[in-house]
């Protein structure tokens, strides 16, 4: 049996979140979930396998993302960035995203996202 991974879903849209959280459990990983923004710190002490992360929380998404990718002990950790906003490839990639998704998600991309990285 494989070993499970940790899937950080930071999301400000509880309906979002919960459908994100959904979609994880369903691939059989341990998810961890904040709703709003979560301290760099925090992260780290995680360890999570993935990060999921909204671009539009009470803090910037990509100054998040920004810090995972450019802190050592977290850089290798993949992070996909959601967002309605239609600049989101462009953002995500000034921000080292290894991924993005638009919002309205579907649930098949979700999916293939994840297993992608876990």
């Amino acid at each position: 049996m494989k070993a499970l991974k940790k899937i950080l879903l930071i999301e400000d849209n509880k309906v979002a979140l919960d459908m994100l959280n959904y979609s994880a459990y369903l691939l059989k990983h341990d998810v961890y979930s904040s709703i709003g923004e979560m301290d760099y710190d925090e992260i780290k002490m995680l360890l999570p396998d993935l990060v999921i992360i909204d671009y539009w929380l009470n803090v910037w998404g990509g100054d998040i993302c920004s810090k995972i990718k450019s802190n050592p002990a977290t850089n290798s950790t993949p992070v996909i960035m959601l967002s309605s906003c239609q600049e989101i490839k462009k953002i995500s990639k000034e921000n080292c995203a290894n991924a993005y998704l638009t919002l309205p998600l579907n649930a098949f991309d979700l999916d293939n996202a994840i297993n992608r990285f876990v």
